[in-house]
């Protein structure tokens, strides 16, 4: 992702243990759900997670994949789609989180903040 930044002129995010902690959770939840929404098995939000993992941001987005074998495949996929790719090279992002579990497929989850 700071590779990809980089290129746009972009600071590098900052890997976040308590982001990624937030986006390992959902990660498992989805894969054993087989279901890589962003709302969580209790109905809860991203905004809603992040602020029960104690995480406060004016800004948050996030970016879920499965059926990817490696990050690269998983990035490059994202890159390929206008919404995720804008996630990715917002200039107000910060922080990142990352979390992947496997279920039936691997699950992959990146959460975003300011």
């Amino acid at each position: 992702m700071n590779a990809e930044r980089a290129r746009a002129g972009l600071q590098p995010l900052t890997l976040s243990a308590p982001v990624s902690a937030v986006a390992q959770a959902h990660a498992c939840d989805a894969a054993a759900r087989q279901d890589i929404g962003h709302i969580g098995r209790d109905g809860s939000t991203l905004s809603e997670r992040l602020q029960r993992g104690g995480i406060t941001a004016a800004l948050v987005a996030e970016n879920n994949a499965s059926f990817y074998r490696t990050p690269a495949e998983a990035m490059a996929a994202w890159m390929a789609s206008p919404p995720h790719r804008a996630n990715i090279l917002r200039p107000a992002v910060r922080r990142v989180g990352v979390g992947q579990a496997d279920g039936a497929a691997a699950v992959w989850v990146v959460d975003f903040t300011s």
